[in-house]
């Protein structure tokens, strides 16, 4: 052990303590206009309980920080700096804190760690030099002296706790009551509150709940109910998909908006019927793929009435009404339980299609496998996850394929808006237009219909923000605004389409697809609209707004709502 003299002991002492408290304050965010709320609003009782559990945590880390104790250190250095650090990172990204919503998206998330750290990696940088002056800080001597206490390693863990109960009460609001508490236990508290028991929790919900056809709990058993009502018409279509792609903003399809980017679509206008910016029903891909799937009565949604996973899932009405069920997986969502897809759901499809691959070749294969099932004599039903064109866009078409230039390279970080745009529309030409081109080309679609969305819109740096999509709140009307297409060359449902286009052209939602599929397979229009909501058939008045909150989370969580009206559209 080193020995210090103790003029020396006292200036370490003073470097580590100031090393401590820049490192809490380079990472706590929006302390100042916390407290300056409460001063305006002469709020006294919330300032009272805001300081007094802000000095017990930064207590908690100067204990830790100076504890005799090496287990106190060891148990508590390394939570706190990885908490620091995570916490830190998702503020200068999306320049909110971290939230029980964005922690699930984070869990759900399809994007392999290395392409995260290549694309922000600048702004994970800086957050990893300001986490290092406090874990810095931490480790370095001197300790007070004397005799370890036991209590020493519980003081932090309070502060977990009491943080905790705050981000539980208030997380169907997005937790605005834990803005600006110390960093590392708001992380851990968010992580606490995310691992909390539950079908449809942060942690569970990414996981298998018991063995196929085994017995199951919770609301994820209603999968195997009856959907309570039978088709009484005959389909349609012998053949129906429907495609869910990734990160497709309404406004880079060239049928709504001429750029240039899908010039395959346009020149198969004849047989796309276009019903404009649809609005999805969340910012998130784990959310609108499982609404997508599972149907969702808006009204209900609002009232703790009803939870998502107890819906019946569109392979059940499509198996009553006689299809062979078909899911072409291109983003490993089956072999993950991403996008609340249990176990409960996966063994009700008929047959599963798992995409492996380059990224930029997954789309491909998906088309030539929908073509494939396309062509059979018997009545398909089938749903594409498609790879898409998420961030990094980059790894989402060929190197040879850039037709938009200056792009952005695989690994480059996030820094310019312009090489930024040209990747993603690269990528929506090669992952969207190209795809279709090889689906479509020389297809025969009298006896099918292709309904075509995207699970949410993109956000490219128009408020300056680098997020791309999924912040606790959209900023722009462009981050859910996704593209609704209905391909077919059967006349009389072309009709029909065009005239519900016609109808509602620029007011669609994702809460009209799921009826829609229903109505089509030959349930009663009625009947699956007093369970759900109108199909794309029925006038719809007013466009539905977006999601927020808990669709599917903690129990007694209600959901929010952002009115479409409310959300700015940026012309770009």
């Amino acid at each position: 052990m080193l020995k210090f003299s103790s003029e020396t002991k006292s200036r370490l002492f003073v470097v580590k303590l100031v090393l401590v408290l820049a490192g809490v304050f380079l990472t706590t965010h929006e302390m100042l206009a916390r407290l300056s709320g409460y001063l305006t609003r002469n709020d006294w009782l919330d300032l009272f309980i805001f300081v007094a559990i802000w000095f017990f945590g930064i207590g908690s880390i100067l204990l830790v920080a100076f504890s005799p104790s090496k287990l106190c250190r060891l148990i508590w250095i390394a939570p706190i700096a990885i908490a620091t650090l995570i916490g830190d990172i998702y503020y200068s990204i999306a320049e909110n804190r971290l939230t029980v919503q964005a922690g699930e998206a984070m869990l759900n998330a399809h994007v392999p760690v290395q392409d995260v750290l290549n694309f922000y990696g600048t702004y994970i940088a800086s957050s990893l030099i300001r986490t290092l002056v406090l874990v810095v800080g931490m480790v370095m001597p001197p300790r007070f002296q004397g005799p370890y206490q036991n209590w020493h390693s519980v003081v932090p863990l309070v502060s977990v706790f009491l943080i905790s109960v705050i981000v539980f009460i208030f997380a169907g609001t997005f937790g605005s009551q834990t803005r600006g508490m110390p960093l590392p236990f708001h992380t851990l508290g968010v992580a606490a509150v995310l691992a909390l028991p539950g079908p449809s929790s942060g942690f569970t919900s990414n996981r298998r709940i018991g063995p196929v056809g085994g017995p199951t709990a919770g609301p994820s058993s209603k999968y195997k109910a009856d959907p309570g009502i039978k088709p009484v018409n005959k389909p349609a279509v012998r053949h129906l998909a429907l495609i869910i792609d990734e990160s497709i903003a309404g406004d880079f399809i060239d049928l709504n908006i001429p750029r240039g980017v899908t010039p395959y679509l346009t020149d198969n206008e004849h047989r796309i019927v276009n019903f404009g910016f649809a609005t999805s029903s969340n910012q998130c891909t784990k959310l609108s793929n499982a609404i997508l799937r599972l149907g969702a009565n808006p009204d209900l949604l609002t009232t703790n009435k009803t939870h998502l996973l107890t819906n019946p899932s569109i392979w059940k009405y499509a198996k009553a009404a006689g299809f062979h069920s078909n899911f072409i997986d291109g983003r490993r969502i089956f072999k993950k339980s991403r996008n609340l897809m249990l176990e409960e759901e996966q063994i009700l499809i008929d047959s599963h299609i798992n995409i492996d691959g380059a990224p930029d070749q997954v789309d491909m294969k998906a088309a030539k496998w929908l073509r494939t099932i396309l062509s059979r004599s018997d009545p398909q039903f089938v749903v594409v996850n498609k790879m898409g064109a998420h961030f990094p866009f980059a790894r989402m078409y060929p190197a040879y394929f850039s037709k938009y230039s200056p792009s952005m390279a695989p690994d480059e970080s996030i820094s310019s808006r312009e090489r930024l745009v040209n990747s993603y529309m690269n990528a929506i030409s090669w992952s969207v237009d190209e795809f279709f081109r090889v689906l479509l080309e020389d297809l025969d679609l009298e006896e099918s219909l292709i309904i075509y969305t995207s699970d949410h819109g993109q956000s490219l740096m128009e408020d300056g923000s680098t997020i791309t999509h999924c912040r606790q709140v959209p900023a722009t009307l462009n981050e859910v605004l996704v593209p609704l297409l209905a391909i077919t060359e059967a006349p009389e449902l072309s009709r029909r389409l065009k005239i519900a286009s016609q109808l509602n052209f620029g007011r669609v939602s994702h809460f009209e697809v799921f009826p829609t599929l229903l109505v089509l397979m030959g349930y009663s229009p009625e009947a699956v609209m007093s369970q759900y909501h109108p199909s794309l058939f029925h006038s719809v008045s007013t466009p539905m707004g977006v999601t927020s909150g808990f669709v599917s989370g903690l129990e007694r969580k209600r959901i929010g709502w952002i009115a479409r009206d409310d959300l700015p559209y940026v012309e770009r």
